[in-house]
């Protein structure tokens, strides 16, 4: 704002009187109003893109926080309370546990898409818990 007040006295002081003596008073001050416009519209346009500049970054902030609630939901689903806990507080570490009855199973089941890409949704999941089935006996 200081520095347009100051362009404006220079222009009223230096620059408009040559313009006086040389276009006449109509081209003066069409040329006051022409400057004084492009300052009305300087600012005007720098507001707006601070406006845009806020309203990004709440879009920012708010789908980090939406992705953030969204993954700890995720998470809670997917491992026990305990676990999930341990990766919220410190994520990237490592978590030993100790479980003494646990079975962790690899399975490569032969020809598995061939046979199962026709079937139904239920036929696959009685084919499966067939599967299974067999283990446990």
């Amino acid at each position: 704002v200081k520095s347009q007040v100051f362009l404006s006295i220079m222009m009223l002081l230096i620059i408009w009187p040559l313009c006086i003596l040389r276009h006449g008073v109509v081209d003066f001050l069409y040329s006051i109003f022409l400057y004084h416009l492009s300052a009305i519209l300087l600012v005007l346009m720098h507001r707006r893109l601070e406006q845009k500049e806020l309203r990004l970054k709440w879009l920012q902030e708010n789908i980090a926080n939406d992705e953030y609630t969204r993954t700890q939901g995720i998470l809670a689903d997917l491992l026990p309370s305990s676990i999930a806990r341990q990766i919220r507080e410190s994520p990237g570490a490592q978590y030993p546990c100790e479980k003494r009855l646990a079975v962790v199973l690899v399975l490569d089941l032969f020809n598995f898409t061939a046979t199962t890409k026709d079937m139904s949704p239920l036929l696959l999941i009685n084919y499966m818990d067939s599967i299974f089935s067999a283990f446990d006996s």
